[in-house]
């Protein structure tokens, strides 16, 4: 596991809490992104499967 991958699944309690097969599936499939300020993630409507989780700094999330 390289070394964002521990700092990730260690600030996330529920991650950490997985086991080793169901930790290694899990980030074989997560991608990290950055996103710049106001950059739009997801639009209200849009259909997927994706998972976010803010890592660092923060996001703002409305309705229109």
């Amino acid at each position: 596991m390289i070394e964002q991958e521990t700092v990730v699944t260690g600030s996330l309690a529920f991650i950490s809490r997985l086991c080793d097969a169901d930790l290694a599936a899990l980030t074989k499939r997560w991608h990290e992104r950055s996103y710049r300020h106001n950059e739009l993630i997801i639009s209200h409507g849009d259909t997927g499967r994706d998972v976010f989780f803010l890592l660092e700094g923060r996001a703002r999330v409305t309705k229109s």
